[in-house]
């Protein structure tokens, strides 16, 4: 993990290959990522908190954004976002998500058995 400053990660590989432009530490990159593989490859990411198994695993550019459950915005490209539940804003393995000012909260363990859920425009590329 790299560019991080102000951090905490705990958990098996939590932040494991994070990368943050942050080389010189002068900005505060604060986050925090909890749980196995939290924030795991997160990259070009600040101010967030991973908070599950696999939560923010392999996040790009999902600057201040909240995901809390297991694999809660893996593989996510959302900024400005919240996700809640198992696989909330969850992208494919080869596809990700992407757009900004989401609030997803998934209520039963697919992630199409959503309770509340809003995509910014940008996410179907109106």
């Amino acid at each position: 993990a790299t560019g991080w400053k102000h951090t905490v990660m705990i958990g098996t590989e939590a932040g494991a290959y994070a990368t943050t432009p942050n080389t010189s530490l002068a900005t505060d990159t604060a986050g925090v990522f909890i749980g196995y593989r939290a924030g795991y490859n997160a990259d070009s990411t600040a101010n967030t908190i991973y908070i599950g198994t696999n939560a923010g695993n392999n996040a790009y550019g999902s600057y201040r954004s909240i995901f809390v459950g297991s694999n809660a915005g893996r593989n996510s490209r959302n900024f400005d976002s919240i996700g809640i539940g198992f696989h909330a804003l969850r992208g494919d393995d080869s596809v990700s998500t992407n757009g900004h000012n989401n609030i997803e909260i998934v209520a039963g363990l697919l992630d199409n058995q959503r309770l509340f859920y809003n995509v910014s425009r940008s996410y179907f590329n109106w």
